[in-house]
């Protein structure tokens, strides 16, 4: 692809008639200016949708055939199967893009134009229908990758893994693989060896730059090594504090992080093979469960790190983690919820900047009733039953004491050192009314 062709981005996505979606919903992308949002992050209950609106973003991607391109959703037959129970209506997804300069240059004018699709009900005259179908030549680079949840690196082999055809294989089948981080990682360093410039040839570039790729965004590892051995075959290891640790070894978050990182790295690498720095050109991707597997210090920093590794990617994640939202600066927030038996998207929050993770998960945005522990919930809600008695039997009174020396030893702290802090605070009070008592 050209470097000087102009970037697609996403501004809005609406469905209908779409799985759990009846009446039409729209996830806006764009954050207040109306340039496109970095990051948008989908949350919601298990079941709201949050994998499918992913779905519906990938199946338009654009499919070459001949002179013309349709939306590769339109070529999948199992797409029927995505429509909404018995309803004779026709599922429906319309989507906004943005033409114009890449994602650092904010604050600029971008092209927008609306392209959609409809599936009629099977047996209808026109099972498919393209609308502005003309018009989506104009997307022909709209760069889209999608990650689905389980995001399984492929087995090495001793033949060469292709990528996967369809750039979002992987979010509508569990069972596809991506391609092997250890093999793309060797098959760099073959060619580059091959090459009488070898490091500083085209493949060892690409490999020297994912390394250090890697090394930014996966905590704790300190270098990363290809050992060639005497006989057949090579391994790749990761520096860390326990040594060298080949890639299998690796713990899941580790593993699955490195796979669909090399895929993305890996598919710009080919997409853009003159470019300077692919891994600055522009695209978008679509991350199902972002934080699975992932720790929370972790979560905190990958969002960051991300944006850093892929200035001009936008990226649409789903999540079910309060920390993600937490280090969500700047980005689009939508929460699917359920509504009778239909899905929809809420994006009436407003700044949620500076909040505390429990602040976040007692918000409309997870919606729990507290952040304390459900065995606490029940003796509030005990104590405050008894409470509400006109009169209390000697029993009552009793159990209020009780109850409330359960709620003495509630943690009041911010940290651990305010929790000892307070608790040692604690212990001196009841000494003094000890002391005083006597």
């Amino acid at each position: 692809m050209s470097e000087t062709n102009q970037a697609v981005y996403l501004s809005s996505v609406s469905v209908a008639n779409l799985a759990c979606f009846g009446p039409r919903q729209t996830l806006d992308l764009t954050v207040a200016d109306g340039q496109p949002a970095r990051w948008t992050l989908i949350l919601g209950d298990n079941g709201t949708g949050k994998t499918t609106l992913l779905q519906a973003i990938a199946g338009l991607t654009p499919v070459a055939k001949g002179n013309q391109s349709s939306p590769w959703i339109v070529n999948w037959p199992p797409a029927f199967s995505l429509m909404r129970g018995q309803s004779k209506d026709a599922l429906t997804i319309m989507a906004t893009f943005l033409i114009g300069p890449r994602l650092h240059a904010q604050s600029v004018a971008r092209k927008g134009f609306a392209a959609s699709i409809a599936i009629d009900p099977p047996g209808s005259p026109s099972d498919f229908i393209v609308r502005n179908a003309g018009r989506y030549q104009q997307i022909n680079n709209f760069l889209c990758y999608g990650y689905g949840a389980t995001r399984r690196p492929g087995a090495a082999r001793l033949g060469w893994r292709e990528l996967l055809e369809f750039e979002s294989a992987t979010l509508f089948d569990d069972q596809e693989q991506l391609i092997s981080p250890g093999e793309w990682l060797l098959r760099m360093d073959y060619a580059a060896a091959k090459q009488a410039a070898g490091d500083d040839s085209e493949y060892g570039a690409r490999k020297e730059r994912v390394k250090k790729l890697l090394i930014r965004i996966l905590p704790d590892v300190e270098a990363v090594d290809i050992q060639i051995h005497d006989g057949p075959g090579a391994e790749v290891f990761f520096k860390t504090a326990y040594g060298k640790v080949p890639f299998e070894r690796m713990g899941l978050g580790y593993r699955t992080m490195t796979a669909w990182v090399i895929d993305l790295a890996a598919r710009m690498f080919r997409c853009w093979p003159d470019a300077e720095d692919p891994l600055s050109e522009p695209a978008v991707v679509l991350v199902d469960e972002i934080d699975l597997h992932l720790h929370p210090s972790w979560q905190r920093h990958l969002m960051g790190w991300l944006s850093e590794l892929f200035p001009n990617t936008q990226f649409v994640a789903t999540a079910h983690s309060p920390l993600m939202v937490q280090a969500a600066q700047d980005a689009r927030i939508a929460v699917l919820k359920r509504e009778g038996d239909h899905a929809v998207v809420d994006q009436s929050f407003s700044s949620v900047t500076g909040w505390r993770v429990d602040q976040l998960l007692t918000s409309d945005l997870f919606g729990l009733p507290t952040a304390r522990a459900a065995r606490y919930d029940e003796i509030i809600a005990e104590r405050t039953a008894l409470l509400s008695k006109s009169a209390l039997s000697d029993a009552d009174e009793q159990r209020v004491i009780e109850l409330d020396a359960h709620m003495a030893a509630l943690p009041a702290g911010e940290n651990a050192v305010d929790i000892e802090a307070m608790d040692i605070i604690r212990r001196a009070a009841d000494a003094l009314k000890r002391g005083g008592d006597g």
